[in-house]
């Protein structure tokens, strides 16, 4: 899933990219006229082909980045990774941390697996306790003890203590490890498990505010317009592209980082399957 999650977000990135790309591309046709009739200089032109190429090395290692993960896809999931394209995220639930723990208390294969063992454990003080009857021996002497007024064989009975005492106490000391082992184990599971949380509200936050930013702010349409009227130089068209394109591509990251983290808090329910 994560890695399928993270083939989704590099082909969100290579398909911002290529907007970009094109945008630049459409601007390039036109102002190569406007160089030829001397109404831009030859340092705006340049600076221009400067960020074509840029984006250029951006989508060629998009590509290649895209590519090596789609490998790795093809592995693990018998050469589906086809089916991603074009695919977006999961909906996935989204619980509460105390509902999120208590479900995980109950079903999460790290804390059952613990219980289990703790389980065995005491069982096996249980079996060590009852797994060894005592022992009965019997022996016979003779001896002639002077003034004694019978002398000649004896009979005794033997009925020893527990034969298996010790077993017990180490059994016992085994289940008092393992139970430590098991809190110790849970506790670092919830720490966790509320890290996660804590950093998926973080993530969630900041992608809902850039993305409410980007709403208001990162209309670009009548940018292109606005620089061949002169209205604003081509170094502020670029420095405004670049921060529409790097919030936007944020926003992709953003996202991505946003659903992982769901995912991981929420893995626990792969078991299912």
């Amino acid at each position: 899933r994560l890695l399928a999650y993270e083939y989704i977000s590099i082909q969100k990135k290579l398909t911002l990219l290529r907007e970009k790309q094109r945008g630049y591309e459409n601007l390039r046709a036109g102002w190569v006229t406007l160089l030829d009739e001397g109404a831009v200089t030859i340092l705006d032109y340049n600076r221009l082909m400067l960020e074509l190429t840029r984006s250029n090395s951006e989508i060629a290692s998009a590509e290649a980045s895209t590519r090596a993960i789609k490998t790795r896809l093809d592995y693990v999931s018998g050469n589906r990774s086809d089916l991603l394209e074009g695919a977006g995220y999961d909906i996935l639930e989204e619980p509460g941390l105390d509902e999120l723990i208590d479900i995980m208390r109950q079903n999460h294969p790290a804390f059952i697996m613990k219980d289990k063992e703790y389980a065995l454990a005491i069982r096996e003080v249980d079996l060590s306790r009852s797994g060894n009857l005592p022992g009965i021996e019997v022996g016979f002497g003779s001896e002639i003890i002077a003034g004694e007024h019978h002398t000649g064989p004896k009979v005794g009975l033997s009925i020893p203590v527990w034969t298996n005492r010790n077993q017990v106490k180490l059994s016992k000391a085994r289940s008092v490890a393992v139970d430590a082992g098991r809190e110790a184990s849970h506790l670092q599971l919830v720490s966790e498990t509320r890290a996660d949380y804590d950093m998926y509200t973080m993530v969630k936050e900041n992608y809902n505010q850039t993305a409410d930013l980007l709403s208001t702010a990162g209309d670009t349409d009548g940018l292109t317009q606005a620089l061949n009227e002169k209205e604003i130089t081509i170094t502020e068209y670029f420095s405004y592209m670049d921060a529409v394109y790097a919030t936007r591509e944020m926003l992709i990251g953003l996202e991505n980082e946003y659903c992982t983290t769901l995912a991981r808090l929420l893995d626990y329910s792969l078991a299912e399957y």
